[in-house]
């Protein structure tokens, strides 16, 4: 995600300068013999040429940071910016999920925090080398008080953003859109590893379709224990528009379980059962996907 978004802002917000901020040298001289990012999109490749920078070396201070790590990397990545921020610094996340978000507004309280929360499908074929394979829409929103403060001059940020390529939305109530993005993916992802299939493929499947039935009832009587979850959630019918939307795509924890990486289910069913204990409510469903999601990880890691 933050290789397309990279080049997307340097391809159709050029009035505001993008850097790829890396990890170290050998991820910087990779992109370099590259000379960008290349991107598949709809059969047509184009090479993005984008400037980088490893962490380490960066000086430059940070107007407008576009946060694209998994959950579980999220505020270590932040940690390992914050002397390149300032008191009028914003920081965008774009995280799967509801737990990072939380975590991170605790955790860093005066910085002006939104979240962006997109349904455009991307994946890597090789380092830099992006397939953006479905496009969807992104929804743009404050996430805590600094932020809500700044939504009285939301033109520098929305200028940096390549708003009409990709679809850009701004949302006064962007929580209750990460919600139920969260209970979405919570009874996708994990179904996807377990059947080993792409999203639409849930859908052709009757033991999967039974099965996403079932959760959904369990994840949505949990949520309704959740006060800042919107109800009613009407769950499956949600499920079902993002499955016949998205149905080429391969989730992204599928994704991560194919290239050998860590996976987000703890921020998507392992935190619906913390809820669950939270509100004393069983969740035996929610529990045996993660004992069969782990049963097949662990044997694809032996």
């Amino acid at each position: 995600m933050g290789c397309l978004w990279a080049a997307k802002i340097r391809q159709y917000a050029e009035a505001s300068p993008v850097t790829l901020l890396l990890r170290d040298e050998a991820a910087l001289s990779r992109l370099q013999r590259l000379g960008g990012v290349l991107i598949h999109t709809d059969g047509v490749e184009e090479l993005v040429p984008v400037e980088a920078s490893t962490i380490a070396n960066s000086q430059r201070r940070i107007d407008n940071l576009l946060l694209c790590t998994k959950a579980h990397d999220a505020i270590e990545a932040l940690e390992s910016v914050a002397h390149l921020l300032s008191a009028n610094s914003r920081v965008l996340l774009i995280q799967n999920g509801i737990k990072a978000q939380c975590a991170i507004a605790e955790r860093f309280p005066t910085l002006a925090l939104y979240a962006l929360s997109t349904s455009h499908g991307a994946y890597l074929l090789r380092d830099y080398e992006v397939v953006h394979a479905g496009h969807g829409d992104a929804y743009l929103g404050a996430l805590n008080p600094e932020a809500m403060r700044n939504t009285r001059e939301l033109s520098p940020i929305l200028n940096s953003l390549p708003c009409a390529s990709m679809n850009i939305v701004w949302d006064t109530n962007i929580t209750d859109r990460l919600w139920t993005k969260f209970a979405v993916n919570c009874a996708i992802n994990a179904l996807t590893v377990i059947y080993d299939c792409r999203n639409g493929d849930l859908l052709t499947l009757p033991a999967a379709v039974a099965q996403l039935r079932a959760l959904c009832a369990e994840i949505e009587s949990i949520m309704l224990t959740v006060a800042a979850c919107p109800q009613p959630l009407a769950l499956f019918e949600k499920v079902e528009a993002v499955l016949r939307t998205t149905a080429h795509n391969y989730s992204s924890t599928l994704q991560d379980v194919h290239n050998g990486r860590t996976t987000e289910i703890d921020y998507f069913n392992g935190f619906l059962c913390e809820l669950a204990r939270l509100a004393d409510q069983d969740c035996p469903l929610n529990n045996a996907i993660l004992r069969s999601f782990k049963v097949i990880t662990k044997q694809g890691s032996d």
